[in-house]
């Protein structure tokens, strides 16, 4: 197993939180989309 010192471990890990934060952002749009094609049908 190769070791990896901390700097390395501290990049991975901010990395990974920014992606979760855009994952989070993507999610948010999707429900927004969701919620306003669910309102649209309604209009119909």
């Amino acid at each position: 197993m190769e070791a990896f010192n901390d700097n390395e471990v501290k990049a991975f890990h901010d990395d990974l939180e920014k992606y979760y934060e855009q994952i989070e952002s993507i999610n948010q749009k999707g429900e927004l989309l969701l919620q306003s094609s669910a309102i649209n049908l309604n209009d119909d």
